[in-house]
């Protein structure tokens, strides 16, 4: 997807200077993303796919800068199983709890924690709506 990603960037023109993307495994350590900071971190509709939303949360606040927010959407919690044949591969099948991102930001330090429903959609036939949950790393 990285690939993919940089591929279009490069096709709008746009150089590697001013957009470009990496993957890294990140632990949150110093030495990481060249000691880099942000005042904003955007993580949109990977949440479901990931085990531990709270290590995740962790390491995302670890990177950014005092007064930095961390956005993240993703699929609001439904009975409704919309990755049915990806099953092995997708922890929150079902989508995300508010109250589980919330524990999530807030083991992970982040305060002002805000919620909302972004929008709602159909998704393989199936209603389905998404949130946005915004934490801000303390001054």
């Amino acid at each position: 997807m990285v690939d993919q990603y940089n591929h279009r960037v490069h096709n709008q023109g746009i150089p590697s200077e001013e957009m470009h993307a990496i993957c890294a495994i990140l632990d949150g350590r110093e030495s990481e993303l060249d000691g880099k900071r942000f005042d904003v971190i955007v993580c949109a509709s990977a949440y479901h796919h990931i085990d531990s939303i709270e290590h995740v949360t962790k390491v995302l606040a670890y990177f950014l800068k005092p007064g930095g927010a961390l956005l993240v959407v993703d699929l609001e919690k439904t009975d409704v199983d919309i990755h049915d044949s990806h099953n092995d591969i997708v922890p929150h099948r079902g989508g995300i709890e508010k109250v589980d991102i919330e524990n999530a930001f807030r083991s992970a330090y982040l305060e002002s924690f805000s919620y909302s429903r972004a929008f709602s959609a159909k998704l393989k036939g199936h209603p389905v709506a998404l949130f946005i949950a915004k934490g801000v790393k303390p001054r």
